[in-house]
């Protein structure tokens, strides 16, 4: 929202202006990682419970969603963005919390909760995810994960690219498949895999090179910079994710 303050500064600036959209990503890999850090060793023994694990973050979750959704029901049904006919089957959709599910009408309502129903997705599959990789034997076989989940959304995102199903796209564009790109929940499981990964694989008493971060940071900042000489649909949602690592 805020570009046109920089649309007459230098690209760079430009260019991260436009792009915290990659901050979903982040929020996908961070999410999976703080909760296979504090979720594995239940899962592990045997004690973990998924009802209630569930319950729980319903919980945290699910007052604030639902407090924007009543908020927002009168200017989207007296508003002139769309019609109340149009409305009604977006609006039920984030009430079930499946908008996610059919990307055509994720952005209804309540734009940012598209995400909340990729992330209550992403909550049913965390115990077989964690589970699986337990189940490997070294935290190499875990790196070889980590690049195969990284190479897989790429190649999503790179068959968009190439198929160019929805002709030239950008940050401000809604076409069907690009929608399905960036708010369909099978395909940002990648995303949330890698960090349940890095979770996984992370122990507390061995901790990372404190150059580490810097690095990152330096390659994110970087790449973001660059981000309107790069395709868009590799940039949603996957080529920024080698600089988490």
């Amino acid at each position: 929202f805020g570009r046109p303050l920089v649309a007459h500064a230098p690209e760079p600036v430009r260019a991260l202006a436009s792009s915290g959209f990659v901050g979903v990503s982040f929020f996908y890999v961070l999410s999976g990682f703080v909760l296979a850090l504090g979720e594995k060793r239940r899962i592990a023994d045997g004690t973990f419970d998924h009802r209630a694990f569930f319950a729980r973050r319903l919980g945290r979750v699910a007052p604030a969603y639902f407090a924007a959704w009543l908020v927002l029901i009168a200017p989207f049904l007296l508003g002139a963005r769309s019609s109340v006919v149009a409305s009604v089957p977006g609006g039920l959709l984030q009430l079930a919390m499946l908008q996610a599910w059919w990307p055509p009408l994720a952005l209804t309502w309540n734009l940012p909760a598209w995400s909340i129903s990729v992330e209550l997705a992403f909550y049913l599959v965390l115990p077989a995810l964690v589970r699986a990789l337990l189940r490997l034997p070294a935290w190499r076989a875990r790196l070889v994960v980590l690049g195969a989940l990284w190479m897989i959304a790429l190649a999503l995102a790179g068959a968009y690219r190439s198929l160019a199903p929805d002709g030239a796209v950008g940050p401000d564009s809604s076409a069907t498949w690009l929608d399905f790109l960036k708010f369909f929940p099978p395909a940002r499981l990648p995303e949330f895999a890698f960090g349940v990964t890095l979770g996984v694989a992370f122990e507390r008493d061995r901790a990372p090179p404190r150059w580490l971060g810097p690095l990152a940071a330096a390659v994110a900042a970087a790449l973001l910079a660059a981000s309107e000489r790069l395709p868009f649909a590799l940039l949603h949602n996957a080529l920024d994710r080698k600089s988490v690592v």
